[in-house]
């Protein structure tokens, strides 16, 4: 019966994404479900594939920076708490209990309205190398862990390539 929290958070975040922006956003929920719920249980950290930099940027701009805080700072723990009940895994904190990372998340969709005046993928790569950047600050200073380099580094390639690649379909959302 666990298994049938997965379509069941896709299910009622679209409904919730859709009652707050329409289609596009309820697009943008399902590209932070996917990060969440599949791509977190299938590869590893180590490759960089991650679409949450890039959807809080659109939820960001979509919905406004008030209303994409909070639903970073909201739906981001429920969804990874989903994950870790379905597959479990060592995390720092219990599931669905906001972290500083989604704070970050929240943080970054609150700001990125104020770069619109830039190409996507320049939107992308500043908030994305200020998000690194807060993040090893997070793994130092509040979970005294290394930070990724590695990891970080392939993180910011991939989404480079995937803003500037998709960046006419991704903005046509908005």
């Amino acid at each position: 019966m666990l298994w049938l929290l997965a379509p069941a958070s896709l299910l009622v975040g679209s409904v919730i994404f859709f009652l707050l922006g329409g289609a596009s956003a309820v697009v943008i929920f399902f590209m932070i479900w996917f990060d969440k719920i599949v791509l977190r249980s299938v590869t590893p950290s180590i490759l960089g594939i991650e679409l949450t930099t890039i959807s809080t940027i659109l939820m960001g701009i979509t919905l406004g920076s008030v209303t994409a805080f909070i639903l970073a700072i909201v739906v981001m723990p429920i969804l990874e708490g989903v994950k870790m009940l379905l597959v479990p895994t060592p995390s720092e904190v219990p599931p669905f209990i906001p972290t500083p990372y989604h704070l970050l998340d929240g943080l970054v969709a609150a700001v990125a309205p104020l770069f619109v005046w830039l190409p996507f993928y320049g939107i992308v790569a500043l908030l994305l190398a200020g998000k690194l950047a807060l993040d090893a600050a997070i793994d130092i200073f509040v979970f005294s862990k290394p930070f990724d380099v590695i990891s970080g580094a392939t993180t910011f390639i991939f989404n480079l390539i995937i803003s500037w690649q998709f960046s006419i379909f991704l903005v046509s959302l908005l």
